[in-house]
């Protein structure tokens, strides 16, 4: 699985204005109407810690203030904006994450920023810093796409990593949309299902829709 668009993160108007034709300029921090209207950027202000979690960093609570935080980046509304960046990066679409100065001297860019690479295996660019992408973390991305309908079944089983077993995240929806034949229906047996379907439509390189005659 590629991720093919670049990922970067600037407090810099300079270079926001440098890479506005490149990337999708995304503003966590509270956006400026008129660099919002110029750059046709996308708020994303919903990043911003709440002040009862940002108030633990002013307060120099900094252990407290990054477990809240990290919670709160893992709460449904966050990690659905993050499936939707990280869709759009396998589109092939360049991504910006833009923020003030002043919003950057706060802590909880450089958190996301952590939580894109610990979780999802995506190093954001950052200066000299390139973006990386770890193919490691596929199964993951697959996972999380998938479970936010960010990824068709044909996507998902054909970016699956060939060497990883299916995980039981997502076995109750691919049961739900496909409705394959196991006879005892029990998760051990989906899996190993689903394992030979995914096999199979590797080697074939291709969807396959017969699902009863494939195992």
């Amino acid at each position: 699985m590629i991720l093919s668009g670049d990922i970067r993160i600037t407090d810099n108007v300079d270079e926001l204005k440098s890479l506005m034709f490149t990337h999708r300029v995304i503003f966590i921090g509270e956006p400026d109407d008129n660099l919002l209207k110029m750059t046709n950027g996308i708020p994303a202000s919903l990043f911003i810690p709440p002040y009862e979690i940002i108030i633990d960093e002013m307060d120099g609570n900094i252990e407290a203030f990054v477990n809240k935080y990290m919670g709160y980046l893992f709460s449904r509304e966050c990690s659905q904006y993050i499936a939707l960046i990280i869709r759009a990066l396998y589109d092939g679409i360049n991504i910006l994450l833009y923020l003030s100065k002043e919003e950057s001297e706060m802590m909880y860019s450089k958190i996301l920023c952590d939580l894109l690479k610990s979780q999802y295996g995506i190093t954001v660019s950052y200066l000299l810093t390139p973006a990386i992408f770890n193919e490691n973390y596929s199964n993951v991305i697959c996972d999380f796409l998938y479970s936010f309908d960010l990824m068709s079944t044909d996507e998902f089983f054909i970016n699956y990593p060939a060497n990883i077993s299916i995980s039981p995240i997502n076995i109750t929806k691919l049961v739900a949309e496909l409705n394959p034949y196991v006879p005892d229906r029990t998760m051990e047996s989906y899996i190993i299902y689903f394992n030979s379907f995914k096999q199979k439509i590797k080697q074939n390189n291709k969807y396959l829709h017969n699902l009863i005659q494939l195992v």
